[in-house]
């Protein structure tokens, strides 16, 4: 469990200067920009000039502008020059600068950079400053007298930022609802005063009041509704990492996201570590919550370090503590096997030799690392922690962990059969609160206790709930925002859904169960399932336009310097986050969800549907067919795909009078059933796909069919560096025009992004023969490579107003998976079917350029005129080919058709 978060209002008051270390500025070189440096380090804003107070000695401000250190910068103070220190930052420059007392003005110039910063000193209140003074070094007594002794000629901000401090030290006895009063009365004084940073302070410490300590979502929403301003960057980062915070409370995690990401980002730049460290601690964890494996890895290894140095005991741990969870969430949901036990020990070691005296946190240390312990297969050392939990006396403050400790205890007691561990009365009822993932993990929990106990009617509602409540999770989530690995990291309540369901017969629901579960992330990106608004073909011509744009800068990069290119990357990053943002609206995340399969594209009269769904020790099969639904259990699938092909042909051996009345074989894999090339394997000797044609569906819903055209588009060879591409163009277009389409074809240099995309949007079958690649940890950032770097990536795909109906995509991976996920990810082909295609043939793995030159020979002789085509039959036909002129099956079997 997480540390509780704290208002960077309170923690990170300004009481004195700026005492960040400064770093060796790199050797300087021009670089050309046109940008204005955006500052941080005022104690306020006055109209538009910096606010410090007078303390008697030289203030720090920090600059960041947007071009690399190599820049010459020339800073002047009151027009003298001065020397600052500058580091990189988030590919631009963070410059510190000395600022004696009493300067009026600061200027910064650079190659094509230029900025002025006004200063204006306000006089500091001596007895304001020693009754903060008084409070940081522990005289609480004296430190608040001195506060409620304030002079009237006391100033503004002085007044308002001694109010925050009486509230939280003071009056920390009076309650919540005195804070939340006394909070609001300085927030509106600030406001009036016109000081925005201050406000800003006061209004993420009501924030936190209101999230934290009242509950009162009325008054949590009002005042992140305040913080949504377009504040200066220093203020923003601060108003996001709060608006972030309750924005995760409230569910929205792809907001929460974005939120934090943006305040860290401000903090790198501006050299802010402790502002930094919240915002990435808080994004950690939501990475973690969302599966993302290697992300989080990062950022809990950064975060540790970043711990590691701090010198305040407390703050180490806590550190720690929050750089750990992100860690044990992802070993609890089974995506890792390593929980952090060594940390977590480090940081209760630092609480049980007293280095820091905090009860509440050191039992939060022990009921952590006693589940780390049980996750690690330490059974009797978690019972160990247990109980010496148990036998202490538990702090004042341990009222909202009495959950934490029933869970762990009930766990521990299922692990062991030690019945007398567990929270007594065992079978209560008890509903989960606050994350969505606490409230889940409590269902999940229920549901194995009452199939303990054979209460298999209970049990199966509870899984039922459970998996409502992932149903409602993964709708607050955005396009690309890991709505996959979310889904695989709870994929235990589908499951085990799934099991309860065959137990009591119920095998037509099992299948059900299994379809909504697997296609869960792909229907909550299906945009064309309810049809778009002119707004949202708005936001999609924007994304392709920002899109277009960054290729356009990508493609020039080679003119500049490598800081400048580095610089320029980094800026590309940010603004294609920004573009996925725009889609992310124009997908209306949650709009579309489905409790029953109603929607679902049927099964044909002429059509067999298996699903297989992959255990830890074996693989569950259903198939439905003209004479019902049956399930068994096969043997575990292997991972080396030599033994799958041998696994698939077992399988299909197994089908026997399932095959006898169909023509087509759908199969609905889950996971690492992706991997089995089905297509290729062969029964009682003969070749499946004699006896049925193969494709493998994505279960998305069914969609309203227009009328076909006779219009193609062939693309071919774009990066000019696979001859058999041009030659598989050339055959490619005499067959089609042979069947009466009308093609066009773009080859070579000719194959650019822009009329690639504009002119898929007017045919009815595409091809594609060139490189494809699958990046990124759910395939989100996979592409088609074009001419001179530029990409047409999943997301591009999405943004499109229409697709062809009929996919080819003859390149390397553009329908490769990942097996550790429940659908397998995202992939070029896959965005195709999302965006409205029918059926899309995708490599799903290396393909060799003559290989991928045969099979489109045999995919178009004697294709079917355009009204007649039909995909499945014309794949079915080119593998039969392929086998019949004696290709191995590694020369062919890379290739599949995916349906809806």
């Amino acid at each position: 469990m997480r540390s509780r978060w704290l208002p960077l209002a309170l923690a990170l008051l300004p009481l004195g200067c700026d005492r960040s270390t400064d770093e060796v500025a790199p050797a300087p070189s021009a670089a050309p920009a046109s940008v204005a440096p955006a500052w941080a380090g005022c104690d306020d804003w006055v109209e538009d000039a910096c606010m410090l107070l007078e303390r008697g000695a030289a203030a720090r401000l920090r600059l960041w502008v947007d071009v690399p250190p190599s820049t010459v910068l020339t800073v002047r103070v009151d027009g003298n020059a001065t020397v600052p220190s500058t580091t990189l930052a988030d590919g631009g420059t963070l410059a510190r600068i000395e600022v004696p007392a009493g300067a009026r003005e600061v200027s910064v110039t650079g190659a094509g950079v230029e900025g002025t910063l006004a200063i204006e000193w306000q006089p500091s209140d001596a007895a304001v400053a020693g009754a903060l003074a008084s409070l940081a070094e522990g005289r609480v007594d004296e430190g608040c007298r001195g506060l409620r002794q304030l002079a009237p000629s006391v100033g503004v901000f002085q007044r308002v930022q001694a109010r925050i401090q009486e509230v939280f030290t003071c009056d920390a006895a009076l309650g919540p609802e005195h804070a939340v009063g006394r909070l609001r009365e300085a927030a509106e004084l600030a406001a009036q005063a016109g000081l925005d940073k201050l406000f800003v302070h006061v209004a993420t410490a009501l924030l936190f009041t209101c999230v934290e300590r009242t509950g009162d979502r009325a008054c949590a929403t009002q005042w992140s509704a305040r913080l949504d301003h377009a504040w200066r960057p220093e203020l923003d980062l601060r108003a996001r990492y709060s608006r972030g915070l309750w924005a995760m409370k409230r569910g929205e995690l792809s907001t929460a996201v974005q939120l934090f990401e943006s305040s860290a980002r401000w903090a790198e730049r501006f050299g802010m570590t402790a502002d930094y460290d919240a915002a990435s601690e808080q994004r950690s964890a939501l990475l973690a919550e969302l599966g993302r494996v290697e992300a989080t890895r990062a950022a809990s290894q950064r975060l540790y370090a970043s711990a590691r140095e701090r010198s305040d005991a407390c703050a180490r741990a806590q550190g720690i503590n929050n750089a750990a969870w992100p860690l044990q969430t992802l070993v609890e949901t089974s995506l890792i096997d390593d929980p952090p036990i060594e940390w977590w020990l480090e940081e209760l070691d630092l609480y049980e030799r007293g280095d820091c005296d905090d009860p509440r946190s050191r039992l939060l240390a022990r009921i952590n690392l006693a589940s780390a312990l049980l996750e690690g297969g330490d059974l009797e050392g978690a019972i160990a922690w247990l109980e010496r939990i148990r036998s202490d006396d538990l702090p004042a403050a341990s009222t909202g962990l009495l959950p934490e400790i029933d869970y762990l205890a009930l766990n521990l007691a299922m692990a062991s059969n030690r019945w007398e561990l567990a929270p007594v009365p065992l079978l209560l009822e008890r509903e989960g609160a606050g994350e969505a993932r606490l409230r889940w993990r409590t269902a999940v929990q229920r549901a194995l206790l009452l199939e303990r106990f054979e209460l298999d009617a209970a049990a199966l509602d509870a899984w039922r709930r459970a998996e409502a409540i992932l149903d409602a999770e993964v709708s607050s989530l955005g396009l690309a925002q890991g709505r996959e690995t979310l889904i695989s990291a709870r994929f235990t309540s589908a499951r085990g859904l799934v099991d309860a369901l065959l137990r009591s017969g119920r095998v037509d629901e099992a299948l059900c169960r299994i379809r909504l579960a697997r296609g869960r992330a792909l229907r909550a990106a299906d945009r064309r399932a309810g049809g778009e608004r002119p707004s949202e073909l708005a936001q999609s011509d924007a994304f392709a336009q920002i899109r277009s744009e960054l290729d356009l800068e990508a493609a020039a990069d080679w003119e500049y310097s490598a800081d400048e290119q580095r610089r320029r990357r980094a800026r590309r990053d940010e603004r294609r986050r920004e573009a996925l943002n725009l889609l992310e609206q124009a997908g209306a995340p949650g709009s579309h969800t489905y409790d029953d399969c109603s929607l679902l594209r049927p099964r044909a009269p002429d059509e067999l549907l298996l699903a297989l769904l992959p255990a830890r020790d074996e693989t569950l099969a259903i198939v439905h067919g003209p004479a019902g639904a049956r399930a068994w259990h096969a043997t575990e699938i292997p991972e080396h795909e030599a033994d799958a092909m041998t696994w698939g042909a077992a399988l299909v051996d197994g089908l026997g009078d399932d095959l006898a009345d169909v023509e087509r074989l759908r199969v609905l894999p889950v996971g690492a059933a992706w991997t089995v090339p089905l297509h290729a394997a062969r029964t009682h000797g003969a070749p499946l796909v004699d006896r049925v044609a193969v494709a493998y569906g994505l279960d998305l819903p069914r969609r309203s069919v227009a009328a076909p055209s006779a219009r193609a588009m062939v693309v071919a060879d774009p990066s000019e560096d696979l001859p058999q591409a041009r030659a598989e163009q050339q055959l490619v277009v005499e067959a089609l025009r042979a069947a009466a389409w009308q093609v066009q074809l773009l080859q070579g240099s000719a194959a650019g992004r822009t009329e690639v995309l504009a002119g898929m949007g007017e045919v009815e079958l595409f091809h594609y023969a060139g490189h494809g690649a699958h990046r990124g940890d759910d395939g989100w950032d996979g592409a088609l490579l074009l001419d001179r770097g530029s990409t047409i990536e999943a997301a591009d795909v999405l943004a499109l107003p229409r697709v062809p109906r009929f996919v080819v995509l003859a390149g390397c991976e553009t329908g490769a998976v990942r097996s550790a996920l429940v659908d397998g990810g995202m992939s070029l082909g896959r965005a195709f079917l999302l965006a409205g295609a029918d059926a899309v043939l995708v490599g799903d793995r290396k393909l060799g350029d003559e290989d991928s030159a045969a099979f489109a020979r045999a995919l178009y002789d004697g294709s079917a005129a355009p009204g007649a085509f039909d995909a499945t039959a014309a794949v079915r036909r080119a593998y039969q080919r392929r086998q019949a002129s004696d290709a191995a099956p590694d020369a062919w079997a890379g290739f599949r058709l995916l349906v809806r």
